[in-house]
């Protein structure tokens, strides 16, 4: 940790931040804190490493965007006490943890509620300690409504039960004066310390420490890919101390992806989402692209599906989805390609299965019944560009009410190029040849046999994950291969010519 300095001052503050409690629709309203006595105004020395702190105020973050900032680590809300799970929680930890930021669970704390069932909400959804997860924060701010004797009992209840359960001490989030004026008598300086205190660079640490580890600067900050007012902060230390705060520097083949840790340098920990090739691909639902999403005890496995194995959850009419599934899709080759998604029948029941696809053009909200095939689905034909990710998002709040005990299927997705150009090192010369040896020199091979393939039939089964089927207008769907060739008729004998050429030429 930095050298300190410390001065000792009397102050009148204002514009201390707060997260704030669910009643308000922001990270919390400044609040005038009146005359803290024999605060201690502490200042940074040393390094500092950026943060920020976020709930469902921030809507949904691009946390890309956010990993490709200087932004390091990022607290996230789990509840507002018992009476709110924050709705964007699952998939900001775990997007947090995708993109490689250290995080941090907090609560913002309800005395006069029950402390056990506060606890358990952070336990039961942060998971275990693991290295890049910071000690959980109690969010001390509150009265509510009861009186600071309550206010004292219930911390320091909380903070017993979170260290009995991790065997570590819990971050304390609180503004100066509102601890000096309802908390002073409770000794929880061994805790690290989170100051909320505005619009400075020193802030005011209340008596009990005597430095702080974290610093709340601004309740107003803008960031890359969150849209609105944002809390920022500052770590009091350089990034190895906040990695060592948060379990220690991540080794390779601990499971877990680190800032420093690529798919190149650690596959075991980061495995790489491939691109989708020229030629199409299936992407499975345990590939890196893919991403099981919300409270995991609501999803199960299945051993049957496309590949041997799906996940399901139970559909809800809710406004918001609890339990999702995404794919994340990015391509070798711009072009326009064929979206289909795979569905077993004992496990696929929604009616109104909800498939939102992104593509170059926009969106598309495809809705499909999953019970009416047992097979591949197809979503759209759609355009996809290099350099972009696209997504393909399944809720589960499609409507079907969760008492009706409906089943949503995620497996497999299928991507069959329609019409993608081949890419300039495809290694197949162009079709005016050059240097092209004529067909009557191919090894002996007469070109009416090259040619008779039977133009207008079915070429390969249409369901064995490697499909071409002749349309009857001269092009293939293909579900391996590229089929930009042709426009009425039968158009691409010279690509069977040119590639029976090169397969001799090879051989020569």
């Amino acid at each position: 940790m930095t050298h300190i300095l410390r001065c000792l001052v009397v102050i009148a503050l204002t514009g201390c931040g707060q997260f704030g409690g669910d009643e308000v629709a922001s990270a919390g309203d400044p609040e005038t804190f009146g005359q803290v006595e024999n605060a201690l105004r502490v200042c940074s020395e040393g390094p500092t490493v950026e943060g920020i702190d976020v709930s469902k105020w921030q809507g949904r973050i691009d946390w890309d965007a956010v990993a490709a900032t200087n932004v390091r680590f990022a607290f996230i809300r789990v509840s507002d006490g018992t009476g709110t799970f924050d709705e964007q929680f699952h998939r900001n930890w775990a997007e947090a943890r995708r993109v490689g930021l250290i995080r941090g669970v907090y609560q913002y704390f309800r005395p006069g509620q029950s402390v056990e069932e506060q606890v358990n909400i952070v336990l039961e959804n942060m998971g275990p300690l693991e290295p890049g997860v910071l000690p959980p924060v109690i969010d001390v701010e509150d009265l509510n409504g009861y009186s600071n004797l309550i206010l004292r009992r219930d911390v320091q209840e909380w903070v017993r039960r979170i260290e009995d359960a991790l065997g570590v001490r819990p971050i304390v989030y609180t503004g100066p004066s509102f601890w000096s004026a309802n908390a002073q008598v409770l000794n929880l300086s061994e805790n690290p310390l989170w100051i909320a205190h505005w619009g400075v660079r020193c802030p005011d640490v209340p008596r009990q420490w005597s430095d702080w580890a974290f610093h709340q600067y601004t309740a107003t900050g803008m960031l890359a890919g969150i849209r609105g007012d944002l809390d920022r902060n500052l770590f009091n230390g350089s990034l190895e101390d906040l990695e060592l705060l948060a379990g220690g520097t991540a080794e390779c083949g601990d499971g877990v992806c680190s800032r420093n840790e690529t798919g190149e340098t650690c596959p075991e920990d980061c495995p790489v989402c491939s691109d989708v090739p020229a030629t199409g691909s299936i992407i499975s639902e345990e590939s890196p692209c893919f991403t099981l999403g919300g409270p995991l005890e609501f999803w199960r496995e299945e051993s049957e599906g496309y590949d041997g194995h799906l996940y399901w959850t139970h559909t809800t009419d809710n406004a918001e989805a609890a339990n999702y599934a995404s794919w994340s899709l990015r391509f070798e080759q711009t072009g326009r390609y064929q979206v289909e998604a795979y569905t077993a029948a004992d496990w696929a029941m929604s009616r109104q299965a909800s498939y939102a696809i992104q593509h170059a053009d926009g969106q598309t909200d495809q809705r499909i019944d999953q019970s009416a095939g047992d097979g591949w689905r197809e979503l759209g034909t759609f355009n996809f560009e290099t350099g972009a990710t696209y997504t393909v998002r399944l809720d589960d709040n499609t409507g079907e009410a969760n008492a009706s005990r409906v089943k949503l299927a995620v497996d497999d997705l299928r991507l069959t190029p329609i019409d993608v150009p081949l890419p300039p090192d495809a290694g197949l010369p162009e079709p005016d040849g050059g240097d092209l040896e004529p067909a009557v020199d191919m090894g002996g091979i007469p070109p009416d046999e090259v040619l008779d393939a039977g133009m207008d039939s079915e070429l390969y089964d249409g369901r064995d994950g490697g499909s071409v089927e002749a349309t009857g207008k001269g092009r293939a769907r293909n579900t391996g291969g590229c089929s930009p060739y042709g426009q009425s008729g039968f158009q691409g004998w010279w690509v069977l010519l040119i590639l029976v050429a090169v397969r001799v030429r090879r051989g020569a």
